[in-house]
């Protein structure tokens, strides 16, 4: 994709994404509406092919939850996404097995279930 292309789309979903922080409707969006409005597009805008379950699995089962997104490469996973409605506090930490566990700790252990390298 050229680069002003490129530019222009990223554009247009930061600006949709404003629009709804503005008119206040961010919590109108669960974390399904935010994977197939902003992140499956975005992935799309970065040259990854959403259509291709080779390339982008939503749902990726591991042993402790289901990734939200991966991004495979040669039927390996290599990025684990993992999203939240726009209205989630990202600081918050919540209790898996007894213990207090932020996002990005979420991910890093669907990561390793996973064996991302």
């Amino acid at each position: 994709m050229e680069k002003e292309k490129f530019l222009q789309e990223l554009k247009v979903l930061v600006e949709r994404y404003n629009q709804i922080v503005s008119e206040e409707r961010s919590q109108d969006f669960n974390e399904a509406d935010v994977g197939s409005k902003f992140i499956l597009p975005f992935f799309k805008i970065l040259g990854w092919n959403i259509r291709n379950i080779d390339e982008v699995k939503e749902q990726r089962s591991t042993l402790s939850g289901p990734a939200d997104y991966t991004l495979d490469v040669n039927g390996k996973p290599k990025i684990i996404v993992e999203i939240k409605k726009f209205n989630e506090d990202l600081d918050n930490k919540r209790t898996v097995r007894g213990k207090k566990e932020s996002f990005p700790e979420q991910a890093h252990r669907y990561s390793w279930w996973l064996k991302v390298d």
